[in-house]
C-alpha cells in the first residue's frame, strides 16, 4: 500500500485534517498497543452537493485494527484484534471496475465477522475506491471463511 501521506493527498485530505490524524496517532501510541500500522483507510461519502465528508479512520496492522469513529470531532477509539474469520463479504460498486476509479466511482464493502457480532464497513468515492479495494484484498478477503 502507498504511504499514508500519498493516500491522504489522493483523496483530498488537507493539512488541518492531516494534523488531526497526527494527533490521533499520538493518542493511539499512548494506548500502549506496541504496533506499527501498515495501512490506513478513511470512510467518506459525497453529499447531495458533491461535498466530501470524512467519517471514520481505520489503522491496520497484521494483528490489530484501530477504528476512530467521527475522527474529526471525537476521540472514540475502537481497538480490536484483527478478525481471523469473516463469514460474509458484501461488495457494492457503482461506476467502478475494481481496477481504476473515476470521480463518479462508489464502493461500499461490508464484512460480517464470525467471532463477534460486529461488521467492518468501508465506504469510498472517487479515487478512494482504489484504496478501499486494496484494503479489501489485503485485510478482508484473506480472512474469508471458505467451506
Amino acid at each position: 500500500m502507498r504511504s499514508f501521506e500519498e493516500y491522504f493527498s489522493a483523496i483530498g485530505v488537507g493539512e488541518p485534517i492531516q494534523k488531526r490524524i497526527s494527533e490521533i496517532l499520538g493518542k493511539i501510541k499512548k494506548l500502549n498497543l506496541n504496533v506499527d500500522f501498515t495501512d490506513v483507510s478513511i470512510n467518506e461519502y459525497l453529499d447531495k452537493d458533491g461535498i466530501r465528508h470524512f467519517t471514520d479512520i481505520r489503522f491496520y496492522s497484521n494483528n490489530i485494527i484501530v477504528n476512530v469513529a467521527d475522527f474529526l470531532i471525537e476521540d472514540d477509539f475502537y481497538v480490536s484484534g484483527a478478525c481471523k474469520n469473516i463469514l460474509t463479504l458484501k461488495v457494492q460498486a457503482k461506476n467502478y471496475d475494481f481496477v481504476q476509479a473515476n470521480e463518479s466511482s462508489r464502493l461500499r464493502i461490508i464484512g460480517f465477522l464470525v467471532e463477534r457480532p460486529v461488521k467492518i464497513e468501508l465506504n469510498g468515492t472517487g479515487t478512494n475506491c482504489d484504496y478501499m479495494f486494496d484494503i479489501y484484498k489485503k485485510h478482508l478477503l484473506p480472512r474469508l471463511v471458505l467451506p
